[in-house]
């Protein structure tokens, strides 16, 4: 019996860990305007974002903003057709934030994602914009 109540109970933490990481009703998103990409690039590049994100130990997202054509053009990288430039604001827990500072804000992290012909967009560089 007690094996189950620490298997209820491991559950349990995994559901609020989870939460947390994957909660985006509190995730602010801004697309502003784009004469490149369409609201459902944006929305596929940022589905990539927040897979890599949730590797990111401890930590909750607050805000994502796409940066705009000119910052997104300027990040074209040989061998892709497509660049598209997301920053995004979160806050890092108090414990456990392996290799980032606990407890806090990082503002302006860059997130640059790559495609070649309409495919997928390829996560090629992340860290402070």
């Amino acid at each position: 019996m007690k094996k189950y109540y620490v298997l209820g109970f491991i559950a349990f933490l995994f559901f609020i860990g989870a939460y947390y990481v994957f909660n985006a009703n509190d995730v602010k998103i801004e697309y502003g305007k784009s004469d490149i990409y369409s609201k459902e690039d944006i929305d596929l590049a940022i589905k990539v974002v927040n897979k890599e994100f949730a590797k990111f130990p401890n930590c909750k997202m607050n805000s994502i903003k796409y940066a705009g054509d000119d910052v997104s053009e300027r990040e074209l990288i040989d061998g892709y057709d497509e660049c598209i430039v997301i920053y995004s604001s979160f806050h890092t827990g108090k414990y456990n934030t392996e290799g980032f500072s606990p407890d806090t804000e990082y503002k302006k992290w860059g997130w640059i994602l790559c495609r070649k012909n309409g495919n997928d967009w390829i996560l090629v560089n992340n860290g402070i914009g």
